[in-house]
């Protein structure tokens, strides 16, 4: 048995949305007792540890591996004020878990993400040298997420159970090359916002993953790199200078696979129309209620399929993956139900 990890105990407890006061009135352990497992002053006897995992419904050895250094995700991330210090602290929990369940199989299948350097780049260069480096043809990008996943970007999408957090990328400082980003697969985004959130964490990752600007300049960055990369000014240019009208935004939203507001905001920014020309249409947009909710025009979502194939990879292999993860059965197959279907382990 290895030594007992407190960052692991807290990752835990808070992926259940419990503060620790929750956590000890509602499983009778002392406060200030799990203070101090928690930031390693005191360790828990290997009696308390087997009481914590049954509880927290984890095996002993998850609690006694080392961890990755996975820290914060939530360095900059598309947010409303509003969102509670609980809620994100939970979402974040649940997020780092799962990347490093994501990381240990990438290692285990060998996979390296294929990655530039900034070295100065503006981020709209940047976005161009990485479809160049990801031989991505001209034109809009079909599937977003397939062309993340091909190129070893971890797409990490759960239920975040609000609408006040779109997505966020985290950092491994011990694989800095290793690349997750969390997407909220809640029901009120649309496929083109999301499109747009992964655009803008793969931004944040590409750009600030060694250094960290202030906090407006990252997301003004983001948000260039994402529009650069998504509508490439070569290629939109010309596209956009046709009247911004409702047919016309209509259909190059179907075809580029951004929304309304996203082609609008770029016209503007590759000045292919008049200043006049954009605030009327944002006025017109605004008054058909599509600030906030456009119609999707059969847009679908995509969906990250690159974990649940390594999986199987591993398990045609002959790999155990409740000891590669230390993971009960239980939780496999509640966590990757695509990989575990019924209970059963899929392969191929």
């Amino acid at each position: 048995m290895g030594q007992f990890n407190p960052v692991l105990l807290r990752l835990l407890r808070e992926s259940n949305g419990l503060t620790q006061e929750a956590f000890c009135h509602k499983y009778q352990f002392n406060q200030a007792l799990l203070s101090q497992w928690e930031r390693g002053i005191v360790t828990p006897s290997v009696e308390v540890v087997k009481k914590l995992a049954v509880v927290l419904r984890y095996p002993v050895d998850f609690l006694m591996q080392p961890m990755l250094d996975i820290p914060t995700g939530l360095v900059f991330h598309r947010k409303r004020s509003s969102l509670h210090v609980s809620q994100r602290t939970m979402i974040e929990a649940r997020a780092r878990l799962l990347a490093f369940d994501a990381i240990r199989i990438c290692e285990a299948c060998q996979i390296v993400p294929s990655l530039i350097q900034r070295n100065k780049m503006q981020p709209e260069a940047a976005a161009r040298e990485l479809r160049k480096v990801w031989h991505i043809e001209k034109g809009p990008i079909e599937n977003l997420i397939s062309a993340m996943e091909q190129n070893g970007i971890i797409v990490l999408a759960f239920d975040f159970g609000t609408d006040l957090l779109d997505g966020f990328f985290i950092p491994a400082k011990t694989q800095p090359e290793f690349i997750c980003i969390a997407l909220n697969t809640n029901s009120t985004f649309s496929p083109d916002r999301q499109r747009f959130t992964l655009a803008h964490e793969l931004g944040h990752a590409i750009l600030h993953r060694h250094e960290f600007p202030e906090m407006k300049v990252a997301e003004d960055e983001a948000n260039a790199f994402a529009s650069e990369f998504l509508l490439p000014s070569a290629e939109i240019r010309k596209e956009l200078a046709v009247p911004l009208t409702f047919t016309n935004l209509k259909h190059l939203k179907v075809k580029w696979r951004v929304s309304m507001s996203a082609l609008v905001r770029r016209a503007r920014d590759v000045e292919s129309t008049t200043v006049t020309a954009y605030r009327r249409t944002c006025v017109f947009l605004s008054s058909c209620g599509y600030r906030k909710h456009e119609p999707d025009f059969g847009l679908k979502h995509e969906n990250p399929t690159l974990i649940d194939k390594l999986m199987c990879r591993l398990l045609e292999r002959g790999e155990d993956l409740d000891d590669l993860l230390l993971l009960s059965p239980l939780r496999l197959s509640t966590r990757y139900p695509n990989v575990f279907k019924g209970g059963a382990r899929m392969t191929g």
